[in-house]
């Protein structure tokens, strides 16, 4: 046997199975099963599908070892479990964006590359933020993916570290979306206050997730750019997954709009994907996450020396960068001395 070909061309055949575990999720498969196995038979028929297609769809799950097979009834398997709706650590919204939008940006690289161009630009001129201005179900479509990756960040590793000597501070998220990130830190400090600042798309879902968690109390919704000027002084700023939506120019001007804002004692959390070398841990990830912003917004994920390159244009120096358990980075960072002194 020819590993080495049999490896490359499973490579290849990645886009199948993204392919096969969307369809799954579009039609809700996982979620019918999560309580309950059911027989392709009854599937098919609350689907209003074929057989013949529905075990076409579950013949891959099963290899895959999201769902299973006894007694003539498909069930979940643990691993399947992460694409329903309702699980605790769910991948399905993730899984919807992959094949509602990541897939078709995608292939689009190679004509991108040859354009001199981005792949979501050859799809619409307007970009991803303005296109999704205009249409409604496109943002719930982002905004469920980056509640997803949201919910799945571990922090209490960085809270450990990061405690202070009260928790009786007020923190802002800037372009918190719909405060996932926000409630992690209320949930953990539990006398701050805070405030989520994003555009009014976000406005509705925000307040509905602040009710929920039952933070109405502590934590409110504040309409804004954060392409223009805050004026909301905090103790913490968080700036969660934003900076690599952007190249360096508009990254500043988010990072100068934060610093405005920032006092001596202020501190901003970025949390982001970083660039590793070729030799260290984990290092496909970010450069995966790197093509992904490209792909989507001419973004761009970053080394820790790019960062502190870009903190410091806005007058801002890198504290301590914390790898946390997914592989994600928690960047701490402070006033420059410079600046203090002026």
């Amino acid at each position: 046997m020819d590993y080495g070909r049999n490896y490359v061309q499973n490579l290849l055949n990645g886009f199948m199975g993204t392919a096969v575990i969307y369809a799954a999720c579009e039609l809700g498969i996982f979620d019918l099963i999560k309580d309950e196995p059911k027989s392709v038979k009854t599937i098919s028929n609350i689907l209003d599908a074929k057989e013949e297609e529905i075990i076409r769809i579950i013949r891959p799950l099963q290899q895959y070892m999201l769902v299973s097979e006894k007694d003539g009834k498909i069930g979940l398997e643990e691993m399947g479990r992460f694409l329903s709706k309702d699980a605790e650590n769910s991948l399905k919204e993730y899984a919807l964006f992959c094949g509602r939008e990541s897939v078709k940006a995608w292939h689009l690289l190679y004509p991108a590359i040859k354009e001199k161009t981005t792949p979501q630009k050859l799809i619409n001129d307007l970009g991803l933020f303005d296109e999704m201005e205009q249409d409604e179900n496109r943002f719930a479509t982002f905004d469920g993916m980056m509640s997803s990756v949201s919910k799945n960040i571990e922090l209490n590793t960085f809270f450990d570290e990061f405690r202070k000597k009260t928790d009786e501070f007020q923190i802002v998220d800037v372009g918190g979306g719909t405060g996932t990130i926000i409630c992690k830190f209320l949930s953990y400090y539990k006398n701050a206050n805070g405030v989520i600042v994003d555009l009014s798309q976000a406005e509705s879902a925000a307040k509905e997730n602040i009710q929920n968690n039952g933070l109405s109390d502590r934590l409110r919704f504040q309409e804004a750019s954060f392409f223009e000027k805050l004026n909301i002084h905090a103790d913490v700023y968080v700036l969660s997954r934003i900076l690599h939506d952007w190249e360096d120019k508009e990254a500043s001007m988010i990072l100068d709009n934060v610093a405005n804002d920032m006092n001596e004692d202020s501190r901003l959390i970025v949390i982001e994907d970083v660039i590793k070398k070729a030799e260290e841990k984990n290092a496909l990830k970010g450069y995966m996450c790197d093509i992904q912003m490209w792909v989507f917004c001419n973004g761009r994920e970053r080394t820790i020396a790019e960062f502190e390159k870009l903190f410091l244009k806005s007058g801002l120096v890198l504290e301590k960068a914390m790898e946390l358990p997914d592989g994600t980075f928690s960047l701490i960072v402070k006033k420059a001395y410079e600046e203090l002194i002026l």
